[in-house]
């Protein structure tokens, strides 16, 4: 089922009703969409309490302070932390997961939605809990803790005086740096990749070994489908690059923001968005794909089946437009499902709120 107009008005915060059919007025606020399109869901503020509404209903009890939700990226399950009484619980599908604590961070769960995990701090030190049960280890501090891609394999950051490094399953799993964040899994959820940091250089670790060289920043990172390859975006000095097993790959860039980059189906192109100022660009393969656009914000872009096109949603205001190879495509929609390709690789398909298939040639 598709998203009504009645739960995008709630989660853009013009709507203030509490729930479906009912009158009472409040403030809505963090609103947050599925990565398919299919489910939103914010936070309704009413008399001093909090709860969460998605999809038009209340989901889970009242607190006096609601996070903001989290799907799964399957969309079919949503998490969140809440405080009542002073102590913080995580609940899944409004069913609380574990006990309560001090204090808490947001959830993450697997991308069936299965399994949730967060960071918690115990008897003054921190861990991770998973499923409700906190894993093994305390900590100084832990970051966000990420999922393979089967859901069974959890790693984090986590520091213990000035010794920063990765923990995978409760287990401590690489050397010591000054800094470590960003770990994740490879597809087959065995090999673990992350950013780490001695001084102020930056410099990605794929299963224990320095992947390229040493950088002022490294603004994220990505596996390849088939797990063989890795691709991040580095910055030296005021230029930023593509990185591509190890690889400058292609020319440099200036940006204020970067956002991820994505392999192609084929497993060797790489594409990314990247903001200068209020305009923004694409990069494909280490080169500006097409001219630079203005919008807001910008989705994770899709690559065609060879690798030769690239196109993502871009926004301004409150509606969506697709920009392909550089060039906006003209047509508008609120909210749009994500872009995917055909079954026979032709055309970028995608739903509309009203669940309107829509289809563009690639």
């Amino acid at each position: 089922m598709r998203i009504s107009v009645l739960s995008i008005l709630l989660a853009l915060g013009l709507c203030a009703v509490a729930g479906c059919g009912k009158k009472e007025k409040g403030e809505a606020r963090e609103p947050v969409i599925s990565e398919d399109g299919t489910s939103s869901a914010h936070v309704v503020r009413i008399g001093g309490k909090e709860h969460m509404v998605r999809d038009g209903e209340q989901v889970g009890g009242k607190y006096d302070r609601l996070m903001k939700p989290v799907y799964s990226s399957d969309g079919r399950s949503l998490g969140v932390t809440g405080k009542s009484d002073g102590k913080w619980t995580v609940s899944k599908d409004g069913r609380q997961v574990g006990g309560a604590y001090k204090r808490s961070g947001n959830p993450v769960l697997s991308r069936d939605g299965r399994s949730v995990a967060h960071t918690a701090k115990i008897g003054g030190k921190w861990c991770v809990v998973k499923d409700g049960t906190p894993l093994e280890g305390r900590y100084d501090g832990v970051g966000q803790p990420a999922f393979s891609s089967g859901g069974e394999s959890i790693a984090f950051s986590a520091w213990t005086g000035d010794k920063a490094f990765i923990v995978k399953d409760g287990a401590k799993c690489s050397r010591d740096y000054d800094a470590t964040w960003q770990p994740g899994f490879g597809p087959s959820g065995k090999s673990i990749a992350f950013v780490a940091a001695r001084g102020d250089k930056q410099f990605l670790v794929k299963e224990g070994v320095r992947v390229g060289g040493e950088y002022l920043r490294i603004w994220a990172w990505t596996f390849s489908p088939d797990g063989r390859s890795v691709a991040f975006v580095a910055m030296v000095g005021d230029d930023s690059f593509l990185v591509k097993d190890g690889k400058p790959a292609g020319s440099r860039f200036r940006a204020e923001d970067v956002r991820a980059p994505v392999f192609g189906p084929d497993g060797s192109s790489v594409a990314f968005a990247a903001r200068d100022g209020a305009q923004w660009f694409v990069m494909k393969d280490g080169a500006q794909a097409g001219e630079r656009f203005e919008a807001d914000d910008v989705r994770k872009p899709i690559l065609s089946p060879n690798g030769s096109s690239v196109a993502l949603w871009a926004a301004r205001g409150r509606r969506w437009f697709i920009v392909k190879d550089g060039v906006p495509q003209g047509d508008t929609y609120r909210r749009p499902s994500k872009l995917q390709t055909s079954d026979d690789g032709a055309s970028l398909t995608f739903q509309t709120v009203a669940g309107t298939s829509v289809t563009i040639p690639w």
